[in-house]
């Protein structure tokens, strides 16, 4: 090991232990007297007591509680700066009366935390540690240290939007379940998820938006040459909703009637195909290269064939397109 390799990792011990800290202030804040807007928000979203303990969820506190605590314990300013805890000038606290999800990898380190918003005055609905030597946003996945153990004995991988989601899933029994941390999917967990398990189960939103996200997530995932499913939710639902209205039997449903990715979205295209020729070449170019992220030559030409069947071009049409989008 070269001296900059320990000097890295004695870094990266010193930032761990610098949240796990931070870490013991949170879950004490959310169970004292000024943690009851976050615990009010936890029994709004059915989430159990012994639930929220078991996964260590917090409350961000207040600046005047939290800095002096830091400086109790010792923490050099500039390390909890580095983490996003505190400010810049080190009179305001990053997690102040927010919800706290930490954030732990497959080892068990404590890598970060999400914040969710509390108060209307609060500006994002949710937020996440700084980018740091310790927390990687563009490949962490919430939800794995407790998922892991699941993941490998079924070699499934179920993928949801939200920290609630992954709660959700778990209290439902669908203990696979991880999120990517309310941000843009990257080849990074693509990458991670194909080499966690065989296969990935998107649970995502089932808005438009929703649709676009998972089609560019199962690409990124076939890409991975990960096998990719995709189960159907009713419009407006998630996971969360789900559970907390019609109780876990129903997303249970859900998960059996997973489809392969690509015949899931040739299958909602094809129901309702744009009338536009500017829409059907955009939808065309979509759903090109999610067929041509797939590894099987002939399974990829197949789908092909059908596609442009529907959208009334070649096969050798579509694929130029998908390189002109590129």
């Amino acid at each position: 090991e070269s001296p900059q390799e320990r000097q890295r990792r004695h870094k990266q011990k010193e930032l761990e232990k610098i949240n796990r800290y931070a870490l013991a202030f949170f879950e004490h804040s959310l169970w004292a007297k000024e943690g009851k807007i976050a615990r009010d928000y936890l029994k709004e979203r059915g989430i159990p007591e012994d639930f929220a303990k078991a996964w260590r969820l917090g409350f961000g506190g207040v600046a005047k509680d939290f800095i002096p605590y830091l400086e109790a314990k010792k923490i050099q300013s500039n390390h909890a700066r580095e983490l996003g805890l505190i400010s810049h000038d080190g009179r305001n606290s990053f997690f102040e009366k927010r919800l706290i999800f930490p954030i732990l990898d497959e080892k068990d380190r404590l890598l970060g935390f999400g914040g969710r918003r509390l108060f209307e005055y609060q500006d994002a609905k949710y937020l996440n540690s700084k980018e740091s030597s310790l927390f990687n946003k563009r490949e962490c996945l919430f939800g794995l240290a407790r998922a892991q153990e699941s993941i490998r004995q079924t070699q499934r991988l179920i993928l949801v939007e939200g920290y609630t989601d992954v709660l959700a899933c778990h209290r439902a029994g669908l203990s696979q379940a991880v999120a990517a941390l309310g941000t843009a999917f990257t080849s990074e967990h693509a990458g991670r998820c194909a080499r966690l398990a065989k296969e990935s189960l998107l649970l995502l939103d089932s808005d438009e938006a929703g649709q676009r996200a998972s089609r560019k997530i199962a690409e990124l995932l076939l890409r991975a040459k990960q096998k990719v499913l995709v189960a159907p939710l009713e419009a407006g639902e998630d996971p969360d909703s789900i559970v907390r209205k019609h109780g876990r039997e129903s997303l249970e449903l859900c998960v059996q009637k997973a489809m392969p990715a690509v015949e899931y979205f040739f299958e909602k295209a094809f129901a309702q195909m744009p009338a536009s020729i500017e829409e059907r070449a955009a939808l065309a170019a979509d759903l090109s290269a999610l067929v041509l992220a797939l590894d099987s030559g002939l399974e990829r030409d197949l789908y092909l064939a059908q596609l442009s069947e529907q959208v009334g071009l070649t096969p050798t049409q579509l694929r130029q397109s998908v390189k002109q989008k590129k």
